[in-house]
This record gives C-alpha cells, sequence and structure tokens, in this order.
C-alpha cells in the first residue's frame, strides 16, 4: 500500500484471482504516474487471455510478437502496457532490444518457471529477468500458485529477485527464520478457506469434493497390467545382474511404458509398437549422438517431473515419449519383443471393453444430463484423441470438443473453444496439460481426471482451472483408478498419504460408477509453505520427480514405493513444523484481518463497509428521488442513460451517483459544502482528506477522516454513520467560500498524528522484515534506509463541514432580553459588513428601510447581493423570517442570501452563507407575522 518500488510474490492459490491482483496493482500505479511502461511476460498459451483481463479492466495493451517486434523496437516501445510471451522475449534476437526499454513494472505470470535450481546453471528465463531486477526503482510482481517446488536454491532466487540487497549465500538464506520473515512481505500466500473464512466471513468460494474412483477391471486388463510391471521390473534385475550398473535410459524408459500404458490402451499400444517398429533400424545404426541421446534422457525426465518449466513451449510431450523410445528400442533384445508383442495384444484386447473408458463415459453421461458442463484432464494427446471419440459418438461432434497441443497451437482456435465453453448446452472438454496451467474454465463444475496424475502439484492445478474465482456451483472432481494393482497401490499410498496430507478418503456410499469411491474435502485443506515433493538426504533436501516415484515402484513393488512416499510425507510434515514454529502467527486469523482493515481503513471488511455505503446511498436518495431507487429490496443508482447499477457493484454505483450529484451542483471550486443538521446536541464536524505521499511525490494513500469539536476523530463507519445522520436530519445545506486559514492549529496536530500512526501500521511488516533480515547479517548493505524515512504526511485539505444543531440552543436563544438580542444582531451586521469587505465587495447597511440588512456588490463582476443577517449568541442555526422578508425572498432566489453568524456570545463567531435559502429549507407560516424555518419532519415543532 505504501511501498515504493512494489516488489512482492502473488503466490496465492490457484483460482484466487493473481491476475486480478496484478492489474489492479499496475492499474493503481499506473494512474499514480509510477509505472508509464509496463511489461508482461507469461506463458504463450495465456498472451491472449491477459489480453482480454486487461481489456476488462479498461487497459487496451499491446501483444509484442514476431511481426511488429521491429516497429515496436523503432519506435522504441511507447508508453503502455505490452504482453509478450517469455520464450518469445529471452530469444538472442529480441532480448537485448527488449532489455533496453526503461520498463517501470514487471509482471511474470507462472513465474515458477523462472529459477536457478541447485544443479544446474540459472536459465535464460532467469538472466532475462534478472537484469531488468536488478535496478532496485522497478516494480516487480512474480505471480505463481506453486512459488516453491522443492529446491531450496530455486525458491530463494525468486525472492533475491524482489530483494536485491539480499545475500548471495543460499545456504545462509535456507533457514527458517528468513522464510517466515518474507511471509505477508515479499510473498503472499492465501488459500481459497482463508478467503471464506478470514478475509470475507462469507463463502465466496463454494464445495469442492475430489472423488476417487475404482471401476472393476476385466480379465484381459489386470493380465495386461500384471504382466507388463513383471516385465518392467524383471527387464531392470536382469541388466543389474548382468552388469551391475543401469544404462541412463533404460530406467527412464521403462517409466515412460509404464505411464504411457496406465494411460490407456490407446497410448500403450503406440508406445510398444514404436519400439517394435524402429528397433529393426536402430540395430542397424548404432550410432546415437551422445548430445542428441542426453536431450531426448532430460526433456523424457521433465516429462515424468512437474512439467516443461525449463524447455520451450512448442515442446510436444507425445513427440518427446515417441523419439526417446525409438531411439532406446535397441536396449529390448529378442525375448522382450516377443513379450511386447503379447503386450500390445492383450491391450488391444481390452480396448474393445475399455473398464476405465466405460466408467468415464458413464460419469459424463450423468453430470451433462443435470445441466453440469465438464473438462476432462488426460496426460497425453492420443490418449485425448481415444477419449474424445468416444463421446463424440455418446454425445454427439457439437456436444464434445478436444484441447490438446495441436489446438492451443492455433489462437482462433483456442479462443473459440473458450467461447463454446461458454455456451449453454451439453458441454465436455477433453484436454491434456496444455489446458492445466493459467486456463479460466469456471464456467465447467465438473473435472475428471482420465488416469490417475502421480503429481500431486499437477492435481492443484487442474483443479484450479475450475474451482477458483467466478465459479458458482460446488465442484466434483473424480480421479479414475482401475481395480489393478498399481493403480490400487497409487490409490492407497500416493492419494492417502500425500495428496489428502493426513485427512482420511471418506468413502462414498453411492459410488458414480464402479463399486468403490473415497472422497477428500478440499476445502479444509490448510498447507503451509513451501509445498514440495522432496526426501531428506543428510543435511539437504533432495526433490523426487515422478520419475522417482513411478522407477521405485517398478523396481520396489508396493513395499518399496510406500517407504519412499512415506520419506516424502515426513519430509513435508517437518518443513511444516519447522515454519509453524516461527511462522504459525503468520496464517492470519480473521479477527486478526479485521484489526487490520479497521486500523488502516476504518471498516472491519468490504462487506461492512458495503453496508455503510448502502446506508449513506439511501439517505442520499431522500435528497435526490430520481437517482436512488429501492427495488425488492435491492438499491440502486441511475446511470445518465436510465440504467439502473446495483449497488453491489460498489464501484461503479457510487462512481455513478456522485457523477450525477456533481453535475447538479455548480460551486466553486474552492468551496467547502457545508450540511447543518439536527441533531440531539450541537456539534460540529470538520471532514478532510489526509494522505501519504512516497519523498513527496504521487499519493500513495488517501482517505477521508474527520475532527468534531470535542476532538473526536471518525473515519470509516464512523464517518459514515455521521454523513447518513446528517443527511437524513438535514435541515440544509450550504457551501463556504471563504477557505483561507480553514485548518485550525489544533486539528492539523490531531491529523498530523493520525497519519504519521497509519504510516506507520502501513509500514510495520516491511520494516520488521528489514530488520529481521539485517539482524541474521543476511543484507548485503549494512544501513538500508527505513520505508517509514521516505514517507511524506500530506498537508490535510479541508473538504466539507456538518453542523448539527439542537433545539436547546433554539429555545436558549428566546431566553435572551431585548438588550442582548440588539447587542447581538449589531455584531453580526458588523461581522457580515467586514466579511463581503475581505471578500472584495461593497457592502452598504440597509436594513432601516428594506426588507433585507445588506446590500453588496462586486465591482469588478457586478455581481449583486441581497443580504438577511441573522445573529446568534450560541451554536443555533435556526432561522425566521418575516412576512415581507420571505415574500422578498421568495422573489429574488438566487440573489438573496442569509448569513447567520452564530456563537457571538461565546467570543467565537462563525458566518454560515446560504444562497437562495427558500430553495433549501422548509419555511412554515407561525402565525400571521413570521415564517420559521424548520427541519423535515418538523422535528421541533412550531410553538
Amino acid at each position: 500500500m505504501v511501498r515504493v518500488p512494489v516488489r512482492v510474490f502473488v503466490a496465492d492459490e490457484i483460482g484466487l484471482g493473481k491476475t486480478v491482483t496484478a492489474i489492479s496493482t499496475a492499474k493503481r500505479l499506473s494512474d499514480l504516474g509510477l509505472a508509464k511502461r509496463v511489461l508482461i511476460l507469461v506463458p504463450r498459451i495465456l498472451v491472449r487471455q491477459w489480453l482480454l483481463e486487461l481489456e476488462r479492466f479498461g487497459i487496451r495493451a499491446t501483444r509484442i510478437e514476431r511481426a511488429n517486434f521491429q516497429s515496436l523496437s523503432s519506435s522504441g516501445f511507447p508508453e503502455g502496457f505490452y504482453v509478450a510471451s517469455m520464450d518469445l522475449v529471452k530469444r538472442e534476437r529480441y532480448m537485448d532490444k527488449i532489455l533496453g526499454v526503461s520498463w517501470d513494472l514487471l509482471i511474470v505470470d507462472e513465474a515458477h518457471r523462472v529459477g536457478k535450481s541447485s544443479a544446474k546453471k540459472e536459465t535464460q528465463r532467469y538472466r532475462f529477468v534478472s537484469r531488468i531486477a536488478v535496478d532496485k526503482s522497478k516494480h516487480i510482481l512474480l505471480l505463481s500458485a506453486t512459488p516453491h517446488r522443492g529446491d531450496p536454491k530455486d525458491y530463494l532466487s525468486r525472492l533475491m529477485l524482489l530483494d536485491p540487497s539480499l545475500t548471495t549465500d543460499f545456504q545462509r538464506l535456507d533457514n527458517v527464520l528468513f522464510y517466515s520473515a518474507t511471509q505477508n512481505v515479499l510473498v503472499f500466500r492465501r488459500t481459497k478457506l482463508d478467503v471464506n473464512n478470514v478475509y470475507e466471513g462469507e463463502k465466496v468460494f463454494p464445495g469442492c469434493s475430489v472423488s476417487a474412483v475404482i471401476v472393476p477391471a476385466t480379465r484381459d486388463e489386470s493380465e495386461f497390467h500384471r504382466r507388463l510391471i513383471s516385465f518392467l521390473r524383471t527387464k531392470i534385475l536382469d541388466y543389474h545382474n548382468v552388469s551391475g550398473t543401469e544404462p541412463r535410459a533404460l530406467g527412464l524408459l521403462n517409466a515412460l511404458i509404464f505411464k504411457r500404458a496406465s494411460s490407456s490402451p490407446a497410448a500403450a499400444i503406440n508406445t510398444m509398437q514404436v519400439i517394435l517398429e524402429k528397433r529393426a533400424y536402430w540395430l542397424q545404426n548404432r550410432v546415437i549422438a551422445e548430445k542428441d541421446l542426453r536431450k531426448r534422457i532430460n526433456l523424457a525426465k521433465a516429462l515424468l517431473g512437474t512439467g516443461f518449466e525449463e524447455y520451450e513451449e512448442d515442446v510436444d510431450p507425445d513427440k518427446v515419449v515417441e523419439e526417446f523410445a525409438e531411439r532406446c528400442s535397441i536396449l529390448f533384445s529378442e525375448n522382450d519383443v516377443r513379450e511386447l508383442q503379447h503386450l500390445v495384444q492383450l491391450a488391444k484386447a481390452s480396448m474393445t471393453n475399455d473398464s476405465r473408458l466405460k466408467g468415464v463415459v458413464s460419469i459424463v453421461e450423468q453430470h451433462v444430463s443435470m445441466g453440469d458442463k465438464v473438462i476432462l484432464f488426460t496426460e497425453f494427446k492420443d490418449t485425448a484423441h481415444y477419449v474424445f471419440d468416444a463421446l463424440v459418438k455418446v454425445l454427439g461432434r457439437e456436444n464434445v470438443r478436444l484441447l490438446t497441443s495441436d489446438e492451443a497451437a492455433r489462437e482462433e482456435e483456442l479462443m473459440s473453444i473458450r467461447s463454446w465453453l461458454e455456451e449453454n448446452g451439453k458441454r465436455v472438454l477433453v484436454a491434456t496439460d496444455v489446458a492445466s496451467e493459467g486456463l479460466n474454465l469456471q464456467v465447467a463444475n465438473v473435472l475428471i481426471n482420465y488416469e490417475p496424475p502421480w503429481s500431486p502439484i499437477k492435481l492443484e492445478q487442474r483443479i484450479g482451472r475450475v474451482w477458483r474465482l467466478g465459479q458458482k456451483k460446488d465442484v466434483n472432481v473424480y480421479t479414475v483408478f482401475l481395480a489393478v494393482d498399481s493403480d490400487k497401490d497409487v490409490l492407497d499410498v500416493l492419494y492417502k498419504k500425500l495428496v489428502a496430507m493426513g485427512r482420511a478418503l471418506g468413502k462414498l456410499e453411492k459410488p458414480p460408477v464402479g463399486e468403490e469411491a473415497y472422497v477428500i474435502d478440499f476445502e479444509e485443506r490448510r498447507e503451509p509453505q513451501p509445498v514440495t515433493l522432496s526426501i531428506k538426504s543428510g543435511s539437504r533436501l533432495k526433490k523426487v520427480s515422478e520419475y522417482t516415484l513411478r522407477r521405485q515402484y517398478i523396481e520396489k513393488g508396493r513395499e518399496g514405493f510406500e517407504r519412499l512416499v512415506d520419506s516424502i510425507a515426513r519430509t513435508i510434515q517437518q518443513l511444516q513444523k519447522d515454519l509453524e514454529k516461527v511462522s504459525g502467527s503468520k496464517r492470519l486469523t480473521r479477527e486478526q484481518i479485521m484489526q487490520f482493515m479497521e486500523k488502516t481503513t476504518g471498516f472491519t471488511s468490504s462487506k461492512e463497509a458495503l453496508s455503510y455505503v448502502a446506508r449513506l446511498v439511501e439517505a442520499i436518495g431522500k435528497r435526490y428521488p430520481d437517482l436512488v431507487q429501492n427495488k425488492d429490496g435491492k438499491i440502486y443508482v441511475k446511470a445518465p442513460g436510465g440504467a439502473l447499477v446495483p449497488l453491489d457493484k460498489a464501484q461503479e454505483a457510487i462512481i455513478t451517483l456522485l457523477s450525477n450529484i456533481a453535475s447538479r451542483e455548480s460551486k466553486a471550486k474552492s468551496a467547502v459544502p457545508i450540511i447543518v443538521s439536527t441533531g440531539e446536541r450541537d456539534q460540529e464536524v470538520r471532514i478532510y482528506v489526509v494522505g501519504i505521499s512516497f519523498r513527496g511525490g504521487p499519493t500513495l494513500y488517501r482517505e477521508p477522516v474527520a475532527i468534531s469539536d470535542d476532538g473526536r476523530i471518525f473515519r470509516g463507519k464512523e464517518l459514515l454513520e455521521i454523513l447518513a445522520r446528517a443527511i437524513e436530519n438535514k435541515y440544509f445545506d450550504t457551501v463556504d467560500t471563504d477557505v483561507e486559514n480553514q485548518v485550525p492549529a489544533t486539528d492539523k496536530h490531531m491529523l498530523t498524528l493520525h497519519i504519521q500512526g497509519l504510516a506507520r501500521d502501513l509500514a510495520n511488516d516491511y520494516e520488521r522484515y528489514r530488520s529481521q533480515v539485517a539482524q541474521q547479517n543476511l543484507l548485503r548493505e549494512k544501513s538500508p534506509q527505513r520505508l517509514i524515512e521516505s514517507l511524506s504526511i500530506e498537508e490535510p485539505r479541508l473538504i466539507g463541514k456538518i453542523f448539527f444543531t439542537s433545539r436547546a440552543s433554539r429555545l436558549s436563544e428566546e431566553s435572551l432580553s431585548l438588550e442582548e438580542k440588539a447587542e447581538i444582531e449589531a455584531e453580526a451586521m458588523r461581522i457580515a459588513m467586514e466579511h463581503e469587505r475581505q471578500q472584495g465587495r461593497e457592502p452598504l447597511d440597509v436594513h432601516e428601510r428594506e426588507h433585507y440588512d445588506i446590500l453588496s456588490q462586486d465591482p469588478v463582476s457586478g455581481e449583486v447581493r441581497y443580504i438577511e443577517v441573522k445573529g446568534h449568541a450560541g451554536p443555533s442555526l435556526m432561522i425566521e423570517l418575516t412576512e415581507d422578508e420571505y415574500r422578498f425572498a421568495s422573489q429574488n432566489r438566487d440573489r438573496y442570501w442569509i448569513y447567520i453568524v452564530r456563537n457571538i456570545k461565546l467570543g467565537r463567531p462563525e458566518l454560515i452563507p446560504i444562497r437562495d435559502p427558500i430553495s433549501k429549507i422548509d419555511f412554515r407560516p407561525v402565525g400571521a407575522l413570521k415564517f420559521v424555518g424548520v427541519p423535515r419532519g418538523d422535528l421541533y415543532g412550531t410553538s
């Protein structure tokens, strides 16, 4: 809120609104003049989506692409917002020119792709971002739902981008004290549970149940999976027995075959046939380039890791498998070939009565019949086509679409799929993981994992595509397991121990298909940071990939697999305990959030703020009934064209209302509006705007604050309540054009103390972070400047006054003697005459011969004022006119003024001018001699 520059890692859970947070921040910085050139780097598939989101916020951004790069570069990248694929601009032909631009704000989406691991050198992506981040004046936002991927160095390298003053010694940073210091300062992570229970106090995110559905296997399927695992395990053992070593490619090839066979019979057949068909060729051409093989191994490992973060975005997983299997086919003997041929025949037999496919089709049909939209994820393109063809036969081609890397490569096709999915009717999208990162698919509320992912992160990413901000229905997620040993072991070991993380899988009484189903309540997960898939190896954490898990299962069976998963679970639990020792308090409670909100804004929540705004809008509606409507218990503001804006859209409604009011009120720019209202006691409330700026630059924080004449400060809900009460009981309103010296010294002192305290509250977390890392000797600079020293307190500006006048003060005026009344009237005349002279007008006392007291004329503009002066000993603001005065006021309207001079006897006289009082005040005749101005509702009576 008050940090310059803004450099933070928004690590909210998938689907929580990181894009909205980033764009809101960017827009604010742009409005302040602090971000004139904004560069947004995203995966290629998300470029179009970001452009649409920016447009929704009223921001027209330019897409950087090959076709327009030269022209943009030649023009120096004019001020504005730019969106680009990270893997485009990091290329040498573009990088230097992009880096040569003076970007004010850099936003990196899916920032887990940017880092440097313990095992490898920094990537091109990291080098690119670090060359911008090295300038400490740049604003930087990193976005990722999975900020920590199990490698401390990789995670810390991203934090070092945000705070370049940190030491470059990773080992010194890799401790729980440092991680604790960064929470809610460098790294902000919130879960959906936090939003529902802590920040909003209501169910913004609907429920989400994750079901593990087990479908019975046929004899052919059971035999296929049994013989497959036996074959792969034997292959490894045989090689060990013969050579005592293992070629690097064999274990990886086995894991890939296992993964493909677990996906679908179609995928299994394709992979095995590639091996069988290409083996003879590669036996004849045994020379395989070491560099080429190493590249294939690395790509295959990435496929069995958490994703393709280290490689170009156009890598095709299916092609990786095919080429790797082709080149490694020579590792299979003649006996292996015969077993592979038998496995192919078993896979073909399984296709004729595919249990998993039948179960999935049944679940899809159930939900489509209920009006739900379905996203079906699978690992591989050939499995996607296999499932797509089966669903088309059942639902029709118009109701099923396919999204693989082929469709994603064509932007028009991708946009067409999104539009189609939003239409009414049966909608089923079959997608590979190209759609699992970043795409918004919340129009659907059912997600099916065709085969069980072995990566909890991948499962989270997929769920986050539908269970996200904007989802209206409860979300149902199904992961389909085949009742064969490998799938059941994954369910019993991996899902119960890692995915549920200690939460039991409750058994469903009525499984959607098959004989068994279990469910995890995803709403109740509260995973502390970091989320990792690692094991403790000595004093270090060793990353575990899907490859490690599958290889362990093939070689060691269920027992070895369970030992590895237990080790991972223990490591995660220990990490969480270590973090909770020092950062458990960082998981904020609702009470802490409400206290912070009230301290910094005057409201405990946005919901409370909206309720008080609604009360104020209703009160304004009584003054302007044609602008505010109460319809069916809901409040609407009328736009100029007649459209109704619901108060639920708070910002739009309030701006519409205020702009309409402003267009009706023609007031001098320097005038201060005054509301005079009836109350239980006499009170003056002065309303100021106070603000905080950075080194005297743009205002970073601003709020209205009121001070009463007894020294009490009102802000937030208390201020809105006073305004609503003043408008509801309004006697009249006017303006004060004498704005010189409007801020009393006592007010200025109190406001300064208030805003200084607020600045400290807002800067407190960042100041604490800097202090802690300095104490741990983790900074390269010895005496970093404190944030609070860079913040300037702006001069308070008076924007309005409220006077509450009471019946008691009016009655006290009636008890004055005639002599006292004459003295007060004389003093009021003197003060009014002096006021006119100070304003540059020429006043003339005419009270003895006219039905008003002062004739005043401006020699420059020629303006004429007929002024009636009313003096009061105390704070009363009540007005009485004789019959002649009332008639004269009615005839002269805009030229007729009443000057009330109050508090004369108290020694602090104050002049309140009212132009055209007849249109502002309800006057009521009393007897035949005078008119008394009364509040609406006649609270005072007329006796």
